[in-house]
């Protein structure tokens, strides 16, 4: 650390709370006061709370007030079958009634300033601290007694003030950008329903088609993790796995816009959108039209589909291309389809430029991150 700043264990500036137990017969399909939050709840790419996929219990379960979200403390993921999930944090601004499950954990700083300890779980410090616990096994399992012995720096107060405004300040104007982003693809729903209205009910009246008579759906081909690579470089390929891009490989197996559709596990059902030249594995479906029609409509309706309310099975479920080619399918005239990707290609060229401002505050938030902790 290139300041002389002071060091203590985590344990002598936290405590620490475990989530709350319970059973499968705790559990309430319907809502209910009692809610509890997983790991789910945390988004991975951002660390804000994700409050779309609750876990209810019955009314009368006792939850009790430690087990609960409580103003300036830390939300993390203690335990979890993907090992890039352990150790995932959200920070908690303020009280509420939700309360957290037993694989999660509660982290609640005092003495110190509590954004500023967030903030170092965000850093290299700690990210190098489970790597170092991950050394020569896959750890899905953080413990508390291993957590509270990591070194962490204490500047003076009013330093961790400086740092947690500067930081909050960055981290804003990326989560704004963010949204912004995501008003525009809320703006491309809009104007598809207008334009369209729903591709289920088909209330203007569009003639019908099989989606296997409007399009070709097949299945990847299998490959081996071993040959995949994180790195793009000159001759690679990005490799499509159902759910975007999962890597880079020296091969191809189609070449041109397709729409591609997540065949198995929990993104079956998942539209994601594919240009130039790609690989597709097993577990995506590639879906080339055979009907002169616009790519960009037929991908945003596929989206529109909810095609994952097809999907069969419970511990690992599936959609089969069978399924998918009986499914019906507006299909409105190709001027009108032609018409709504021009207006989505302008909605894309401003996510674009958003893009671009969203990854240079990335690395300046990066560059802040490394100057204070690095």
């Amino acid at each position: 650390m290139k300041h002389n700043w002071e060091y203590k264990r985590l344990g002598d500036v936290c405590d620490f709370e475990r989530g709350v137990t319970y059973t499968k017969s705790d559990e309430n399909q319907e809502p209910t006061s009692v809610v509890i939050l997983r790991s789910n709840n945390i988004n991975l790419s951002n660390s804000v709370l994700n409050l779309d996929n609750l876990k209810y219990l019955r009314e009368d379960f006792e939850l009790k007030d430690n087990k609960t979200l409580k103003k300036n403390s830390i939300l993390i993921c203690m335990s979890n079958g993907s090992i890039e999930h352990v150790g995932k944090t959200a920070f908690i601004d303020k009280d509420s009634n939700y309360g957290f499950g037993g694989f999660m954990g509660l982290i609640k700083p005092f003495g110190e300033i509590p954004k500023y300890i967030y903030y170092v779980f965000k850093s290299s410090i700690f990210s190098n601290f489970l790597s170092n616990l991950n050394r020569g096994a896959n750890i899905r399992n953080l413990q508390f007694s291993k957590l509270e012995k990591l070194l962490i720096p204490v500047p003076p107060r009013e330093v961790q003030e400086q740092i947690v405004s500067e930081l909050d300040t960055i981290t804003e104007g990326i989560a704004a950008l963010r949204e912004q982003v995501a008003d525009l693809d809320r703006l491309a729903q809009t104007l598809f329903y207008e334009t369209f209205g729903d591709p289920i009910s088909n209330p203007k009246g569009w003639p019908v088609m099989k989606l296997g008579e409007v399009c070709n759906l097949k299945a990847g081909k299998a490959i081996s993790a071993k040959d995949l690579t994180e790195n793009k470089s000159s001759g690679l390929y990005p490799c499509y796995g159902g759910n975007g891009i999962r890597g880079f490989i020296d091969r191809k197996s189609h070449s041109g816009n397709y729409s591609i559709i997540g065949r198995q596990g929990a993104l079956c059902g998942n539209v994601s959108l594919a240009q130039g030249d790609f690989y597709a594995t097993e577990h995506a479906i590639v879906v080339t039209p055979t009907i002169e029609s616009n790519f960009i409509w037929m991908y945003t309706v596929l989206k529109e589909l909810n095609l994952n309310r097809y999907a069969k099975g419970a511990a690992q479920p599936g959609i089969s291309v069978g399924v998918l080619n009986e499914i019906d399918i507006p299909v409105p005239p190709l001027s009108l389809q032609q018409r709504f990707a021009e207006q989505i290609e302008a909605i894309e060229a401003m996510k674009a430029t958003l893009a671009t401002q969203i990854a240079d505050a990335q690395t300046l938030l990066d560059s802040r991150m490394d100057h204070w902790f690095n």
